[in-house]
């Protein structure tokens, strides 16, 4: 049986949707309003509003439709970094499935500090992020030596 894992969605970030310019195509339409897309799009109001406010991620085809509908292509409501974020995203979701579950939450785990150490510094930079992931594997080494002592 093939593994597979579900890459966790990024809010804003689900297939490099941008909310900001697809709010922008919006008002430049000819539609003009929410309810004159969300018929067009073939979505309620509601479902439309909860997308481009960010309380719920917008499927490919849903994306698609709404450029359809607005007469644009879909790169105007997308964005290059949010693409490339999700393309990472897709090729560590493949890469994860491979791996042992227990390899896996050490993978989770490491991801999760390197991520906080980045926001809490602001060095988002290769550099920074290697050193970042030599310190804490590191520091889990060191811990398993005082375990096993």
């Amino acid at each position: 049986m093939k593994k597979t894992f579900t890459a966790p969605r990024i809010p804003g970030m689900d297939g490099g949707f941008d909310r900001t310019a697809t709010r922008r195509e919006i008002k430049a339409s000819r539609l003009r309003t929410m309810r004159k897309v969300a018929e067009a799009v073939g979505v309620n109001e509601g479902h439309l509003s909860n997308v481009l406010c960010g309380s719920r991620e917008p499927s490919a085809d849903l994306i698609r439709r709404i450029a359809e509908a607005l007469h644009v292509p879909v790169a105007n409501l997308t964005s290059e970094q949010g693409a490339d974020l999700a393309d990472d995203m897709r090729v560590m979701g493949q890469l994860m499935a491979e791996l042992p579950p227990a390899l896996r939450a050490n993978v989770i785990t490491y991801a999760r500090g390197l991520a906080e150490g980045a926001a809490a510094s602001g060095d988002g930079g290769a550099e920074g992020m290697r050193e970042r992931m030599e310190n804490a594997m590191a520091r889990r080494k060191e811990g398993r030596r005082r375990g096993a002592g």
